[in-house]
């Protein structure tokens, strides 16, 4: 079921009614952009940005840039007082975007915002969390695509082994299933891809239900936000989630975060200055919401 607001009410600057400690994830569907708005997003881009864009080659890349742009900055605008156009952002040393310092002396509850962006064939999507970090992951599940050449580079054994008992339809959706959570949680992290997939694995006991372990070592990385050593004094909390959108597209969510009560997930269609709605989630997976039993040694998870 869907709720859509009004181009008259959305142009006025409504915050978002999610409260922590929920995540919302906002999409935006390339084919439902009209060309005649892409002028208006230019606007809200900074001379770097538009630089930036302009260095991208193709057309169909530089348009998903901008789009991806202009959903990043209407959506932060649901969140805080502040024009879409008038966002500042930094990169961490791991190229992970962030809101620059410069805006918490004015906005101080900026600080409490995380967000992360992925975008994939068609699809744009964006996650929002207030007090914790999040990290999302979008792929679309194509045929055409050489999964067991790259799980044999890049999932951990316990991944192969599960991978390779699965009959070949079976085996080409897991493999994206795998994939989209291993970056929703390396980019949580705040180390991307700095870091190797096979840090930390996962497995699926039945359809609800998301299991996972990470490698002590996924913790020594000067930009990694999430300590895995399991003597730590206090671990953070994971939660991870799963749900399909629009058919073929695989989403996946990690939350770190202090120990809490399980985050709520809202989902929303966006198309930037012109549309928004609430869409239901009706399939999800998630794991526990629980700091304990998630470790493992590094033997468990040898990627060879």
């Amino acid at each position: 079921m869907r709720h859509r607001r009004a181009r008259s009410e959305r142009l006025a600057i409504s915050l978002t009614p999610s409260v922590p400690p929920s995540i919302d994830l906002w999409y935006c569907p390339e084919a439902a952009v009209d060309g005649s708005l892409l002028a208006q997003y230019r606007q809200l881009l900074t001379p770097g940005e538009l630089e930036r864009m302009q260095q991208l080659r193709g057309a169909a890349l530089q348009r998903r840039y901008l789009l991806t742009r202009a959903l990043q900055r209407t959506v932060l605008s649901r969140y805080l007082p502040l024009a879409p156009a008038m966002w500042r952002f930094s990169f961490n040393a791991c190229g992970k975007p962030q809101i620059t310092d410069a805006l918490f002396e004015r906005y101080p509850a900026a600080r409490a915002l995380s967000f992360n962006l992925a975008h994939t064939e068609g699809m744009i999507l964006m996650g929002v969390m207030q007090g914790g970090q999040v990290g999302v992951d979008i792929e679309l599940a194509r045929n055409d695509f050489a999964v067991d050449d790259i799980a044999a580079a890049f999932f951990a054994a316990s991944e192969r082994t599960a991978l390779a008992n699965l009959p070949e339809a079976e085996r080409r959706r897991r493999f994206y299933c795998c994939w989209t959570l291993k970056e929703a949680f390396l980019k949580a992290c705040g180390c991307g891809l700095s870091r190797p997939l096979s840090l930390c694995a996962f497995d699926f006991p039945d359809a609800q239900t998301i299991g996972f372990i990470v490698d002590p070592a996924m913790s020594r990385s000067a930009e990694c936000n999430f300590d895995a050593d399991e003597t730590a004094a206090s671990k953070p909390a994971l939660q991870f989630w799963q749900i399909p959108l629009a058919g073929a597209y695989i989403v996946s969510i990690c939350a770190v975060s202090a120990p809490s009560a399980p985050h709520g997930l809202t989902l929303r269609e966006m198309i930037p200055l012109a549309s928004e709605c609430v869409v239901a989630i009706k399939e999800v997976a998630s794991s526990a919401s629980s700091a304990s039993s998630v470790f493992s040694a590094s033997s468990t998870l040898q990627a060879r």
